[in-house]
């Protein structure tokens, strides 16, 4: 089995000069940290329920900001590398790189499924975050084997049929007009 053939495998990206967009990626970081809130003085003595029930929840939203900020990140990173067009010239290693993101995201499903399930978050979404990462883990079993017995990539084969529908709505609804 001859799966990486020597000095012919390279990824390349079509547009490199758009995946320097992936430093926007900065922005919510500089927006996290200039948009901070300052914390209140409680200065009134009868309000010492509040002020200990703050300091109880301080640490769940710092998480929570924190959680929001790398999806945020993520995010932008992810559209400066979709603008980027990355492009495999072997469909063996794009096989193997579809493997390892959507094993990523397995590991980030059940992550997710223990955190939910350790913190007593209802047993609906510790266990749809569980299936999510059970399903992720077949589909990178199934396409890791596929790279494996060297079939082609389900993903990205040039020899795969394409179909494009254009739907043109001329109801009057849309208001066309001749």
């Amino acid at each position: 089995m001859n799966l990486i053939r020597q000095g012919t495998e390279k990824m390349a990206f079509v547009n490199l000069s758009l995946l320097v967009g992936g430093l926007f990626v900065a922005i919510p970081v500089v927006l996290h940290l200039i948009m901070r809130q300052k914390p209140k003085q409680l200065l009134f003595p009868a309000l010492r329920f509040i002020h200990e029930r703050r300091l109880a929840n301080q640490r769940r939203l710092q998480l929570r900001h924190w959680l929001l900020l790398a999806l945020r990140c993520g995010a932008i990173g992810l559209f400066a590398v979709a603008l980027a067009r990355p492009s495999v010239a072997s469909g063996v290693l794009s096989s193997w790189i579809s493997a390892g993101l959507l094993g990523g995201l397995a590991i980030l499903a059940a992550v997710l499924a223990l955190a939910a399930i350790a913190r007593g978050v209802s047993r609906l979404v510790g266990g749809g975050f569980a299936a999510i990462a059970a399903a992720l883990l077949v589909a990178t079993l199934f396409v890791a084997g596929r790279a494996l017995v060297g079939k082609s990539p389900l993903v990205g084969d040039q020899e795969a049929p394409i179909a494009a529908a254009i739907v043109i709505d001329t109801s009057p609804r849309m208001q066309y007009r001749n």
